[in-house]
């Protein structure tokens, strides 16, 4: 345990965070958070938060995080299913970065005795796969 947190608890005792489960019925990217119908005809915990740049699917089963009970301080801990990732830097984005070397690769060309070589045999294929990056993460 690390110093800061046990002089932490110290002073205040440990945060209790407790976990419920539910199902994800609203995903708001744009507001970092996702809305979740608890089981067992709970209520719906509106904003949870969303962490780590993970974005879950809508109606997938999902565990929240509680602190100290409060049903106003959620946060999303897992889903079985996402429908993004977002992998980002201040400077760089993944998704920006892995276009940016599709179209570098697609630029690749060989010298050989007869000249450089033409645009890459697998272009189509290269292609197809940055136009398929959005489909799993975010800018």
């Amino acid at each position: 345990m690390s110093s800061i947190k046990e002089a932490m608890e110290r002073l205040q005792g440990p945060v209790p965070v407790s976990i419920v489960s539910g199902t994800v019925t609203a995903v708001r990217p744009d507001d970092e958070a996702c809305d979740v119908q608890l089981d067992d005809d709970g209520p719906v915990l509106p904003d949870v938060a969303l962490l780590g740049g993970l974005y879950p699917a809508a109606g997938s089963p999902a565990l929240v995080g509680l602190v100290e009970g409060r049903l106003t301080d959620a946060f999303l801990l897992t889903a079985d299913e996402l429908s993004h990732i977002q992998l980002a830097t201040a400077q760089e984005s993944f998704l920006t970065w892995a276009q940016d070397f599709i179209d570098e690769l697609l630029r690749l060309t060989v010298t050989t005795p007869l000249g450089p070589s033409g645009t890459p045999i697998n272009a189509a294929q290269l292609t197809a796969l940055k136009n398929r990056l959005p489909n799993l993460f975010r800018a």
